[in-house]
């Protein structure tokens, strides 16, 4: 979800052809490269902030720590605003949140700061322009039962998740507190989705343990994406 954009959708009812029960993760058409290490996490969006400018000498060193987003840019609840609306295409309304330009001198985490309890700074699958500040990994070693790279029935390349027992337990604790929030997949250090949950519902609904991720994959990327799952 890119509240200063176009946002991307997570449902638990029908998304055009979806079962009931799926989380449907709609990726940007972008494409870009993906670095750092082969990990993948699931954490909240916290803000959106401009890629990085090193500060000039007269301004100081670059800024270190854990970044904090100024409260106008936080991407919650009452700043998001989200509204579900059955007469408009998408279902929904939602406000539009800057980004918080006073985090553009702080640097991307580096691989050996970019731990599962860490606040960090990542950059976003094919986006030059923006960053996400990202709270903790919300999730555990053995979560996930089954991950498939498989193509829909639109002829895209998406990830069928199956979680474990734990796993769609823990998920439906992160998803009802991130309900009308964002909440990113990371893989290998970049964002590379992050749904808005359940714009279009006025309370949260179970997901019943499945997602269906999907987005602009490619066949090796998806592939990856389900493997990087399967381990995780």
């Amino acid at each position: 979800m890119k509240p200063r954009r176009a946002p991307v959708i997570a449902t638990a009812l029908a998304m055009v052809v979806v079962a009931v029960g799926a989380l449907v993760i709609t990726g940007s058409s972008r494409t870009g490269a993906i670095n750092r290490p082969t990990v993948v996490a699931w954490r909240p969006v916290l803000c959106e902030v401009p890629a990085f400018v090193a500060p000039s000498t007269s301004t100081g060193p670059r800024a270190t720590g854990a970044p904090r987003c100024s409260s106008r840019s936080l991407w919650n609840r009452a700043n998001l605003g989200v509204v579900p609306n059955a007469n408009l295409v998408s279902g929904f309304t939602y406000r539009v949140v800057p980004h918080d330009d006073g985090l553009g001198g702080v640097v991307t985490t580096p691989p050996n700061r970019d731990t599962a309890t860490a606040t960090v700074v990542v950059p976003v699958y094919g986006e030059r322009s923006a960053r996400y500040v990202l709270g903790p990994d919300d999730l555990v070693a053995g979560c996930v039962r089954s991950a498939q790279a498989q193509r829909n029935q639109a002829g895209q390349w998406v990830v069928n998740v199956a979680l474990s027992t734990k796993g769609a337990t823990l998920w439906d604790h992160v998803a009802a507190r991130q309900f009308h929030e964002v909440e990113a997949l990371v893989y290998e250090g970049t964002a590379v989705s992050a749904p808005l949950i359940q714009p279009t519902q006025t309370s949260f609904t179970s997901f019943d343990g499945q997602m269906s991720i999907a987005g602009s994959f490619t066949r090796a990327l998806a592939t990856q994406i389900a493997a990087a799952l399967r381990a995780s």
